[in-house]
């Protein structure tokens, strides 16, 4: 389930953080990624998550979810987490 991202599931992936008050970073660079930029959904605990991964999901993504929840990569950022795509 390793890809990147369509227009549809980007459109998605966009009212799924809005539905969960969550925000988009459409410009991070992540560990060992050495300047190059993925979308990453900063999030503050697993319920966020989890509420963002049962929207896609019942919203007709449910292989954009499960790839958000166990293929994408996790950084702590101090205060929070930001899950990214860095296919």
């Amino acid at each position: 389930m390793n890809y990147k991202l369509n227009k549809k599931e980007l459109k998605i992936l966009e009212m799924a953080a809005e539905h969960c008050d969550l925000t988009i970073d459409y410009e991070y660079s992540g560990r060992a990624m050495f300047g190059e930029f993925c979308i990453g959904i900063k999030y503050k605990n697993s319920d966020d998550l989890e509420n963002l991964c049962e929207f896609i999901s019942e919203n007709g993504y449910p292989k954009l979810a499960i790839s958000i929840a166990t293929k994408w990569q996790t950084d702590n950022l101090g205060l929070g987490f930001i899950k990214y795509n860095n296919f």
